[in-house]
């Protein structure tokens, strides 16, 4: 699906289905024409009399910063199955798991020595 602003079928790709739509495998959004997503935009990309099954994964265009795609499949005000994808923040409890696995490798030099600081023209860091 190809996402180039918030207005749907004009900026963003929408199906509108009046049977069934049965979903599987990867569904792959794709911004295009210098378009960013926020915090908080979101994009109802199919509404359906039913939605059977869900996608599998997501593919696509990474968003900036700390957030990530989000995918709920929700009823809409007539009824409808639909499906929206959102752009909300990765959870801090990704952002901590990171951080704890960064001192893991930390932790993992100390078997080969002390670390040594190493200065750069810009960063100091720490090598193994």
């Amino acid at each position: 699906m190809e996402l180039s602003g918030l207005v749907a079928g004009d900026e963003y790709d929408r199906l509108e289905i009046t049977g069934t739509a049965s979903l599987d495998g990867t569904l792959e959004l794709l911004l295009f024409d210098g378009f960013s997503t926020a915090r908080g935009d979101f994009f109802d990309l199919l509404i359906a009399q039913t939605i059977v099954g869900e996608f599998d994964s997501l593919a696509g265009t990474a968003l900036p910063g700390s957030l990530s795609w989000k995918i709920d499949y929700l009823l809409d005000p007539a009824g409808m199955d639909m499906l929206r994808v959102s752009a909300v923040p990765i959870p801090n409890a990704v952002l901590l798991f990171a951080s704890a696995l960064a001192g893991l490798a930390c932790f993992g030099c100390r078997g080969q020595g002390q670390p040594e600081a190493v200065r750069t023209e810009s960063s100091r860091r720490l090598t193994c």
